[in-house]
């Protein structure tokens, strides 16, 4: 059996809950499955129902930051958004998380650090 082999009563059954669905992320799930049905390809099916067959890094387990999310976005919207927008959107789903700092920005010097450091007396009089 294919992996994608729809039989006719599933396809009946897809049919009834398309007209009783109001989701419209569930019906775009359903007319994935419709279009199998009719023998379309993947590719065909991403192309009518706007899926795109690129995947994130995100999908793929690596980290990603505001900068790459902002640049999908303005490539996928057509035109520049602000970074703040950005994230807005991500505190908003509560997605940001943020880095911590390598180093306090007003960590003394190395030669302060040496300097400040008490000196050894010698005991010896």
């Amino acid at each position: 059996m294919s992996k994608h082999k729809i039989t006719e009563q599933e396809y009946n059954k897809v049919l009834e809950l398309v007209k009783i669905n109001k989701l419209k992320r569930v019906d775009r799930r359903l007319q994935v499955i419709v279009l199998r049905y009719g023998g379309f390809s993947n590719e065909e099916i991403a192309d009518r129902l706007g899926y795109s067959g690129k995947q994130s890094i995100a999908e793929l387990g690596q980290q990603v930051t505001a900068v790459d999310i902002k640049k999908a976005f303005d490539e996928e919207r057509g035109k520049d958004t602000g970074s703040g927008y950005i994230y807005m959107v991500l505190k908003r789903h509560k997605w940001r998380m943020v880095m911590p700092r390598g180093k306090h920005p007003k960590k003394a010097t190395e030669a302060e650090i040496e300097a400040s450091k008490k000196l050894k007396f010698d005991n010896e009089s």
